[in-house]
């Protein structure tokens, strides 16, 4: 019979990391889709502060998923692999805290981001401004 093992403070320290398992269901073709360098750099970025504007990230996005070449994969699938790679900081931190394969469709994931990040105040806000235009 062996002793116990004995745990010491280094041992405690160690931080593990296991395999992150993605808020995003992604179909096998969207997930075998080859990025290249020159689309990271197209992507716009979106931080999730408070002077960011949602909207103009959301067209600047699709203006820039539509340049990329659809081998095998729809426009669809291919924003929802895009999409995690535009989030930076908080809003990265935002997306891998939603539960795990939450989202299944760009749809999902168009609907939870703007809840998150485009207050229903600030479409009375918008709407008020252009009733109120002379």
């Amino acid at each position: 019979m062996q002793p116990p093992a004995r745990l010491c403070l280094w041992d405690i320290q160690h931080f593990v990391i296991t395999a992150f398992s993605h808020c995003i269901k992604l179909s096998g073709e969207a997930r075998n889709y080859e990025f290249k360098t020159v689309h990271f750099n197209m992507l716009p970025a979106f931080h999730g502060l408070a002077n960011e504007d949602p909207l103009s990230f959301i067209r600047k996005f699709y203006l820039v998923v539509q340049t990329f070449h659809l081998i095998g994969v729809s426009e669809d699938d291919l924003r929802m692999r895009c999409f995690p790679y535009c989030l930076k900081d908080r809003a990265k931190s935002w997306l891998f805290h939603l539960p795990e394969r939450s989202l299944r469709t760009w749809e999902d994931i168009y609907n939870i981001f703007m809840t998150k990040y485009y207050s229903p105040q600030k479409t009375i806000d918008l709407r008020n401004k252009i009733w109120t235009f002379s």
